[in-house]
């Protein structure tokens, strides 16, 4: 990495920093302060807080389903950094009593980070610095995860555009093998914050692979995709399997989480905002627009889908 790379992801990083700061000035004014407008909110909290200061293990979370425990997978308390977090208590004690500051301070910067991210895959693309940088920030932004800040903390960090970086050297055969280790490794660990970014991560993948087969056919071999498969899907799958299994002490858990094909998006979702004024002009005088519920919320935007269209076709022609 040269001096030249490593001065503009210290200046993105400074700049998203302070973007981040002034958009959610409330919380660094007032670190401590719960982030909180649902009963899910206050249990990840809990979840969070009790595992680091009382659980005696790193697996079980001690504070629900007396006497046994349950397995920390299951408690959304983002187990990967309660852990980090309850190991580095040992050594530093006082972290007991800041808790929610850096609960909630580490999700700021989990923000930061997925800026960062997306501005490494505008220069991947030799976008100009500047553009890149002002793009990042504004992707980062409109992250539909944003909303989850007031409850489900685990699904706030953008951990995609990581995934989606690392995609650059394996899709360029640079390396794939180390490429294709490094996205088990984002998998994995992003699964271990919440469950959701893994089935995320492994459909993206295999989805990826499947279009990069289909389109370099004649230049590649199916072992080497199935071997990537292994690698970057199933390897994460056996991890994070052992972790959610091999702790468990309930013997009547549901195969399938409810709600998981209970709440999804719609086109709705995905072209309108619910707030911007195209969305008004849209309903008042053309289409009445159906509601969508929260979950479904995921706005790309009427006019970005129009103008991939457009591009689409003038690819093609």
């Amino acid at each position: 990495m040269s001096k030249g790379t490593i001065k503009d992801i210290l200046i993105a990083f400074v700049f998203y920093s302070i973007v981040v700061s002034a958009v959610f000035y409330k919380i660094v004014k007032d670190p401590k302060q719960f982030l909180v407008t649902s009963g899910d909110g206050m249990k990840n909290y809990y979840t969070f807080m009790y595992h680091i200061r009382y659980d005696t293990s790193y697996m079980t979370f001690e504070g629900m389903n007396y006497p046994y425990g349950e397995n920390i997978v299951f408690t959304d308390n983002q187990p990967i950094i309660a852990n980090a977090v309850k190991l580095l208590s040992n050594f530093i004690p006082e972290l007991y009593c800041q808790l929610p500051i850096i609960h909630n301070l580490l999700l700021l910067l989990g923000l930061v980070f997925g800026g960062l991210g997306i501005f490494l895959c505008f220069r991947r693309l030799k976008v100009e610095f500047y553009f890149a940088l002002v793009c990042g920030a504004g992707l980062m932004l409109l992250n539909p995860q944003l909303n989850r800040i007031s409850a489900h903390f685990s699904m706030f960090y953008p951990v995609l555009p990581w995934l989606f970086l690392i995609w650059f050297d394996y899709f360029q055969n640079k390396n794939q093998l180390r490429s294709s280790f490094l996205i088990a490794t984002i998998i994995t660990v992003s699964g271990l914050v919440h469950m959701y970014f893994f089935i995320t991560g492994a459909i993206l993948v295999i989805l990826s692979l499947l279009a990069y087969y289909l389109i370099n056919y004649k230049n590649t071999k199916v072992l080497n995709i199935i071997k990537s498969i292994i690698i970057q899907v199933f390897l994460p799958f056996l991890i994070l399997t052992f972790f959610s299994s091999y702790f468990n002490h309930a013997t009547d858990r549901p195969n399938e989480p409810w709600g998981f094909f209970s709440y999804h998006s719609s086109w709705e979702g995905l072209l309108f905002s619910y707030k911007l004024p195209l969305f008004e002009f849209v309903n008042d005088n053309i289409v009445t627009v159906r509601s969508v519920e929260f979950e479904g919320k995921n706005y790309v935007g009427l006019f970005e889908c129009f103008c991939n269209i457009i591009c689409g076709f003038s690819f093609d022609f």
